[in-house]
């Protein structure tokens, strides 16, 4: 068996262990709704097929390879050039592959970091969990980047591994976890004292509050207590925030023949990036049922606009020119609309001629999402029968967008509302 194959069965089996696991503990620790079902080898042949560092792992096996095959033919060239013993050379090989060896061990270990927190976003995804936080192994070794991370939450929509995502980096060990606003955390999580002992802090302390109180010994865990009580305590719902922040300013109030075709209209900003995906679904509730397509556009730098059209398209968005970059988009789709539940050619090319973020659809049966991981897309898996049946209806341009998303190398995927 090839080293190639055998890496592909070793890292499809760590991918559909892992999955199962993360999806029974969502179900019975998690308290989530999701479906106990068999993972299908194509989940973990589309994870290893992933690009995530400019080459998917069997690009990166091989070129492990030709380096150590590589360096070996150098050594015995200069070691006979240079007329070295037997002893000699053999030594020069010996420590080139003790540094093969530890160059296949970090492949490895980074290889498999990836696969099992793919498993992660998979099962999470399934789960409809729409955001995760970032968790850093509490120790001396953990790197910077991912000291920096551990704690922060991200839109399960806007991961990118590398970047907000494990593995950050060669040997990365951060992971990942479900989270869910407004809930609480209990509990402790596993860390290291600054003498090595493994030792339980809580759950929700990160990384640069453990160093001050365990490591450098610059704050007590009293004095750490109190200040997170006070965070706390001051917590409110995202909703309960997006709802302050626009009170009095519905989406809906826009909708008039009057407005139609105007130029945008500011709602106003929202403090942070962690409200986006709660902002977009707050406003689709109000334009979902509106008979002519609405836009609401947040901006990179956090402001909220609204761009009313007609039946079948809002073109005053491309008035918000270089707005438009970066941003997270949401539209509705009316009943009657050449909409064809999906991605029309127009919205496709909004997404990639602004390199929108997120741009999402909404009608009255499903909602849709490009994205930029290419890792989330649908799978065209329909019967001939679905075909025959629905074609003119609910699947023809589905799948079509899914074969768009591929060729673009973006994230693609449609659910019932």
């Amino acid at each position: 068996m090839s080293i190639n194959q055998s890496m592909k069965d070793f890292l499809t089996e760590a991918y559909t262990s892992n999955y199962s696991r993360n999806i029974f503990d969502l179900v019975k620790v998690g308290g989530l709704s999701v479906a106990l079902a068999k993972v299908e080898n194509i989940n973990a042949e589309r994870v290893l097929a992933a690009r995530w560092s400019g080459k998917n792992y069997s690009q990166r096996i091989w070129k492990n390879t030709r380096l150590l095959s590589n360096a070996i033919k150098q050594t015995i060239t200069a070691g006979v050039h240079r007329g070295l013993s037997i002893p000699q050379l053999s030594k020069m090989l010996d420590n080139k592959m003790q540094s093969g060896y530890k160059n296949a061990v970090r492949l490895i270990r980074t290889e498999m970091n990836f696969v099992n927190n793919q498993a992660h976003y998979d099962s999470m995804k399934a789960a409809e969990v729409e955001m995760y936080e970032f968790i850093s192994v509490l120790d001396g070794r953990t790197s910077q980047k991912c000291r920096e991370k551990d704690g922060e939450t991200f839109l399960l929509s806007e991961k990118q591994t590398g970047v907000n995502y494990p593995p950050l980096h060669a040997r990365c060990r951060s992971t990942v976890a479900p989270f869910i606003e407004g809930a609480s955390k209990s509990g402790n999580r596993v860390a290291k004292d600054k003498n090595g002992k493994y030792i339980d802090i809580p759950a929700s302390m990160r990384y640069a509050d453990y160093e001050k109180v365990y490591i450098k010994k610059e704050k007590s865990l009293d004095e750490w207590n109190r200040t997170n009580q006070k965070k706390v305590s001051s917590k409110v719902t995202a909703e309960s925030k997006i709802a302050e922040i626009f009170k009095g300013l519905a989406a809906s109030d826009n909708t008039t023949g009057t407005n139609i075709g105007k130029s945008p209209v500011k709602l106003g900003e929202i403090p942070d990036k962690n409200l986006i995906r709660q902002t977009l679904e707050y406003f689709e509730k109000q334009i979902v049922n509106s008979n002519v397509e609405n836009a609401i556009v947040i901006t990179s730098s956090n402001e909220v606009y609204q761009c009313v059209g007609d039946k079948n398209n809002v073109n005053s968005i491309l008035e918000l020119g270089d707005k438009l970059k970066g941003a997270y988009v949401t539209h509705n789709h009316p009943i009657g609309s050449d909409g064809d539940y999906s991605f029309s050619n127009d919205d496709i090319r909004l997404f990639t001629n602004y390199g929108l973020s997120i741009l999402r659809g909404i009608d009255e049966k499903f909602i849709y999402e490009l994205n930029r991981n290419p890792i989330d897309l649908d799978i065209d898996n329909f019967t001939i029968d679905d075909l025959l049946n629905n074609a003119d209806k609910f699947i023809n341009r589905h799948v079509s967008v899914i074969d768009i998303a591929k060729k673009l190398c973006i994230g693609y995927r449609r659910w019932k509302r």
